[in-house]
């Protein structure tokens, strides 16, 4: 099971089963934050045709920034229950990254990032993927961001090394 494809088109949505979500975050030092969240779903796919029941999403991460370093940290983890997501090794998905940058001026950073998931981590083989980043940031103003940078992925994950070019902002 694939938590992307439970999405349904709008004009079709059920909504008889509600998630519940709390989150608690911690701001009180200077430059660090703490945060975790526990999304709870009685049927995740609302389909009761599928063998797919439940879910449970637990995430937790932590920002730190001291100056022009910062780090970036996340570990998120799905439990899903029902035997159609047990027998495809889904009924248990994880996922986290490490991230570390620093921000040479206002104008310009770079930054490294290192990820693993696993969405058959239930299974008994070895599914693990996991992609290395490294790239710079460019701010031409300071709400906007041009970022680029170079990705490699395992076999597992599909050997998909490339690169990556965006553009954000804020408003």
């Amino acid at each position: 099971v694939n938590i992307r494809s439970g999405r349904q088109k709008v004009a079709e949505a059920n909504a008889e089963n509600l998630a519940s979500t709390i989150r608690v975050k911690y701001t009180g030092t200077p430059g660090l934050e703490l945060a975790g969240s526990v999304q709870i779903q009685t049927d995740i796919t609302q389909d009761d045709s599928d063998d797919v029941e439940g879910a449970t999403l637990l995430e937790a991460h932590v920002i730190w920034n001291e100056g022009p370093f910062g780090i970036q940290a996340m570990y998120a983890t799905w439990s899903i229950d029902g035997t159609g997501a047990e027998a495809l090794g889904a009924d248990e998905q994880t996922g986290l990254y490490l991230e570390g940058s620093y921000r040479f001026n206002p104008a310009f950073g770079i930054f490294a990032r290192q990820s693993m998931w696993d969405i058959t981590a239930g299974s008994t083989a070895d599914t693990e993927k996991t992609q290395t980043n490294v790239g710079f940031n460019y701010w031409p103003h300071e709400d906007v961001v041009v970022k680029f940078d170079l990705q490699q992925q395992d076999e597992n994950a599909g050997d998909k090394d490339g690169f990556n070019l965006g553009i954000g902002y804020q408003f």
